[in-house]
C-alpha cells in the first residue's frame, strides 16, 4: 500500500531549529532576488523550503524499505516497517506473540527494534483498528499548508529567523530588511 502523504509533528513548528542549510537556503535565495526581504517575506520562504524539504525526506523515508505499518498485516522476525505515524520512522520486527487480550479479539503484538535502539510493541493481524485506514492532508492541514503554518506560526518563526540572522555575519539588516 503506498501512503500519498506525509505528517509532521503537533508540535513541528513551535519546537523547529534553524539549521545550516535553512540559513544557505536564505542566503541563496536572497542573492537570486538581488532584492531585500523583510523577515516576514523571509519567513514565507524559509516556511516553503522547509516544507519542501520535510515532504523529501519522508519520500526518502518510504523508500528506504520495509513495508509501511498497518495493525491488519502479518509480521514475521527480520521484517523491516516503516512507521507513517512515527515520523516514517524505520524498525525491524524482533519477535512476533500472541496477544493476551481479555476479549474475544484474536490478534498478534510484534516488538520492533527501531534505528535508534528503542524496541517497542504493536498489534498486527488486528483488523479492525484506526490505523488502517491511512490518513489523507487535507490542503487546509495547519502544519502542511504554507499560508495556514504562517497565520498560525508566523511570529515565532519570524523571531527565531531573526535572532538567527542577526548573529549572522553575511545578512544586514537596514530599514527593516
Amino acid at each position: 500500500m503506498a501512503f500519498a502523504t506525509f505528517t509532521l509533528k503537533s508540535d513541528y513548528w513551535e519546537t523547529f531549529t534553524l539549521g545550516e542549510d535553512d540559513v544557505e537556503q536564505l542566503y541563496a535565495h536572497l542573492l537570486e532576488l538581488e532584492t531585500p526581504l523583510s523577515v516576514e517575506d523571509l519567513a514565507t520562504v524559509f516556511v516553503e523550503k522547509r516544507l519542501a524539504q520535510e515532504q523529501l525526506a519522508a519520500e526518502k523515508k518510504r523508500n528506504e524499505g520495509g513495508q509501511p505499518y498497518l495493525p491488519k498485516d502479518e509480521y514475521q522476525p527480520g521484517d523491516k516497517v516503516v512507521f507513517p505515524t512515527e515520523g516514517w520512522a524505520t524498525g525491524e520486527v524482533v519477535n512476533v506473540r500472541e496477544a493476551v487480550d481479555y476479549t474475544d479479539r484474536n490478534y498478534k503484538v510484534i516488538g520492533v527494534k527501531f534505528e535508534d535502539g528503542q524496541e517497542r510493541e504493536f498489534a498486527s493481524e488486528l483488523e479492525d483498528h484506526v490505523l488502517n485506514i491511512p490518513p489523507d492532508v487535507a490542503d487546509d492541514d495547519p502544519l502542511l499548508n504554507p499560508e495556514l503554518v504562517r497565520e498560525n506560526f508566523g511570529e515565532i518563526i519570524g523571531e527565531r529567523l531573526q535572532e538567527e540572522l542577526e548573529t549572522n555575519d553575511d545578512f544586514v539588516y537596514i530599514a527593516g530588511r
